[in-house]
């Protein structure tokens, strides 16, 4: 006498992925959301980590993940970049080609956190540091 005996995996299924797909293609494609962290937040094994990745960069033409700075991944504190003077302004400051370069001095230390991440996303480009310094310092 025999069984057949039949297996029914639910978890994580396609249709699963597909409920998360949209929020997934989001946070992949925010060069400030690290892999440990999409894998954590959806809850992922590597295969089905690898078939959203795979559908994302198949979607958007790209060839990798998007992170900061050339492909090298890492966490901007709060305070990177930023020096707090005694009197609650701030100056962002930033070492290129072995010199310290200043970025400006701000009224105060939410204004500075805004202009260094519109650095970062463009890459501390000289005209955007120009005009943000013309906007935002005093």
């Amino acid at each position: 006498m025999s069984r057949d005996i039949n297996f029914h995996i639910v978890e994580n299924s396609d249709a699963n992925l597909e409920l998360i797909y949209d929020a997934f293609k989001n946070d992949f494609l925010n060069p400030k959301m690290h892999v440990p962290e999409l894998k954590r937040k959806y809850d992922l094994s590597v295969a089905r980590y690898n078939h959203l990745r795979n559908r994302v960069l198949e979607e958007t033409g790209l060839k990798e993940k998007p992170t900061l700075k050339g492909g090298r991944n890492y966490t901007i504190t709060a305070n990177r970049y930023i020096i707090k003077h005694k009197h609650g302004k701030c100056t962002i400051y930033k070492t290129v080609d072995k010199y310290k370069k200043s970025f400006g001095t701000y009224p105060d230390f939410e204004t500075a956190q805004y202009v260094r991440d519109k650095l970062v996303e463009c890459d501390w480009d000289d005209e955007t540091a120009l005009e943000l310094r013309r906007k935002y310092s005093k």
